[in-house]
């Protein structure tokens, strides 16, 4: 998913590429074994004028125990926010390209299983949230995942939000999810068809 507020013509422009931010989000869905694989698809967009400046991933799988070293990816700084020891899946990463030559401001919160991450571009003025809410959690800590996110997110202008939320945007679950989101001024980026709305 992908939303994000205070929308100006200017940020339009940043968001899609035409000003200079190229955005890619995915879920990896494990990146130990597919770094090869990513990295040779950054080489196809870049071969086609259309390298990401950012890159969000999601279900990253990486814990203390991996050597993040191995993880980065070239013309990136990278920025991990690493899953709960003993627990599969999760892990959120932020690689932002050296050619914008900024230092981030980034923001690790950790709320049970859920992982939240930001990062601010102080020269850009617009920041970034990524977020994991594992599938385990669908019937639990819904409640306090809604308080924690609506918390992070309220902080921020010109913030694009993205991830894994694992909430059915089709079920009556997603009532508070989109409540909070319109609250705060956020505009849905995705075109989701309703086979795909489960996340």
């Amino acid at each position: 998913m992908g939303y994000v507020n205070h929308i100006d013509e200017k940020n339009i422009k940043i968001l899609s590429g035409e000003d200079g931010l190229r955005i890619l989000s995915l879920n990896i869905n494990g990146i130990a074994n597919k770094i090869n694989l990513l990295e040779l698809y950054l080489e196809e967009l870049k071969n086609n004028a259309v390298s990401p400046d950012i890159i969000f991933l999601n279900e990253t799988r990486l814990r203390d125990s991996h050597l993040l070293s191995y993880f980065n990816l070239p013309n990136y700084s990278a920025y991990h926010s690493l899953r709960v020891s003993g627990r599969s899946g999760g892990g959120i990463a932020f690689y932002i390209s050296n050619k914008l030559k900024t230092c981030p401001k980034v923001t690790r919160y950790n709320f049970h299983e859920i992982q939240f991450m930001t990062l601010t571009l102080p020269e850009r003025n617009i920041s970034f949230c990524g977020v994991y809410r594992p599938p385990t959690s669908l019937n639990s800590n819904i409640k306090q995942f809604y308080e924690a996110y609506e918390n992070i997110i309220s902080n921020y202008n010109n913030l694009l939000s993205m991830g894994d939320f694992n909430i059915d945007l089709l079920s009556d679950d997603s009532f508070q999810l989109t409540q909070i989101l319109g609250l705060n001024g956020f505009v849905n980026l995705n075109k989701i068809d309703a086979r795909f709305a489960t996340r």
